[in-house]
């Protein structure tokens, strides 16, 4: 064995790959604190690599808490797209968002390079973010590939490789093993896409599936073979897991909330939520939550979201705190004073089902062109849907008059809507005890 051999085999070096947002850690979190049970020498370090995306951390959260205790450093792009290092996630998250100015100063950079004609403006107003996190970050340690040499594993999603801001930095470590789990719960079973000419070196990777079902998804999107999967179920809902999430709502005071409410759990603006339609479905769920039950609304934004001015414009900004809550709060923590909750299509559906908090999904994608198409997934009404109403995960709805029946179907008979929630959950998610610690001692045996 050659001597760089040899310290590539006694490197206990991993990098979590934290894209495409902060919320990636709900899934991998579990595995990541089993390795460092299992094996306390072993040195993860912490690669945000979405400019922006650290500022979303919220450092008293308890998740966030528990990270901190697993990492040993953090690294970010800042808004010229230089790798800082900080010794902390909270670190990370305060340098980051020190400098506003930069982060307005990119956003308007981003849409002039979209107009060809404005193109030299957009060149200079690179070179002045460039100059500015020079001088604002000079006493902050950059981050250089050669540090990568000993990295000996990638824990990410493997849907991340597909994207432009992560290209450069899965280069520098093409040849390492990868393993991944996805950045959200959902059984994929959408109209499969071929991707595989975009995954480096597919045959180091091993993909952890929540379920059988993700299987041919997983070898037609991105070229994996079958003997590269592994389905091990949802790692953070292993009861110890539970357990510890729980324990750590009991620490994240609800004091500004009401005892009970109904739960939204919200989406940024996207080609199918689109600012209309969101709208739409905002004005749709206030008529029938606020106005006709007279029930408080809690809103949990995604980690990506930014303030569109839509919640303000439908719901009232004079309401904010009285009838309608702004909160970030963990899901697991919202989730036990909720009376049921509403999504615009989230994975964090399947976590209230499992606490036993029974879900709506409120989605549009009629007469969408990208999604309402001869290969779109269909419901019993023939209306395009995405995979979780497919498998009966949430009860669905794309109006108000269906949202209005469906409401009133939950509250009448709760303790049977979310029976029915779990029996599909039970059905289509893969159940093996401790699925963070199989996860973790396999990669732990690549190590070894």
């Amino acid at each position: 064995m050659s001597r760089q051999a040899q310290k590539k085999a006694a490197s206990r070096t991993a990098i979590f790959l934290c894209s495409p947002s902060i919320g990636i850690l709900d899934n991998w979190l579990p595995v990541l604190i089993k390795l460092k049970q299992f094996d306390p020498k072993i040195n993860i370090i912490c690669a945000v690599s979405k400019i922006g995306s650290v500022q979303a951390i919220d450092s008293k959260s308890h998740l966030i808490s528990l990270a901190e205790t697993v990492f040993s450093k953090t690294v970010f792009k800042s808004y010229s797209s230089r790798w800082l290092a900080a010794p902390s996630l909270a670190d990370a998250q305060r340098v980051a968002s020190r400098f506003g100015s930069l982060a307005k100063m990119a956003t308007v950079e981003a849409k002039l390079k979209n107009r060809p004609s404005l193109l030299p403006i957009a060149m200079l107003y690179a070179l002045l973010i460039r100059t500015l996190d020079r001088i604002l970050n000079w006493n902050i340690r950059t981050f250089n590939a050669s540090e990568l040499n000993d990295v000996s594993a990638i824990l990410y999603d493997v849907y991340e490789e597909t994207k432009d801001y992560n290209r450069n930095f899965l280069d520098q470590v093409s040849g390492v093993s990868r393993y991944s789990i996805c950045h959200g719960i959902n059984i994929d079973t959408d109209p499969i896409i071929y991707r595989g000419a975009m995954i480096r070196q597919p045959e180091k990777i091993i993909a952890y599936l929540f379920s059988d079902l993700e299987r041919p998804y997983y070898t037609g999107t991105y070229g994996l073979q079958d003997t590269q999967l592994v389905t091990v179920g949802v790692p953070r809902h292993d009861d110890d897991w539970l357990d510890v999430m729980g324990a750590g709502a009991n620490h994240e005071s609800n004091a500004v909330l009401p005892q009970s409410y109904v739960l939204l759990i919200s989406r940024s603006l996207s080609a199918y939520l689109t600012p209309e339609r969101k709208r739409r479905a905002i004005g749709a769920i206030k008529r029938a939550v606020i106005d006709e039950l007279g029930m408080p609304l809690v809103i949990k934004c995604h980690p990506k979201e930014r303030n569109d001015g839509l919640y303000d414009e439908v719901l009232g900004s004079e309401n904010l705190g009285v009838s309608w809550y702004l909160s970030n709060k963990h899901p697991f923590s919202l989730a036990r004073r909720s009376s049921f909750a509403i999504t615009f299509y989230s994975g964090v559906a399947a976590d209230l089902v499992k606490l036993g908090v029974p879900v709506i999904e409120y989605l549009d994608l009629v007469g969408l062109e990208g999604y309402d198409n001869e290969s779109a997934l269909r419901d019993d009404k023939g209306e395009p849907i995405f995979s979780l109403r497919f498998h009966g995960l949430v009860r669905g709805v794309s109006n108000y008059e269906n949202l209005k029946s469906e409401v009133e179907a939950v509250l009448s008979h709760r303790d049977d809507a979310v029976a029915d929630l779990r029996e599909q959950y039970s059905r289509k998610f893969a159940h093996i005890d401790d699925a963070s610690k199989a996860v973790a001692m396999d990669i732990l045996g690549m190590f070894n």
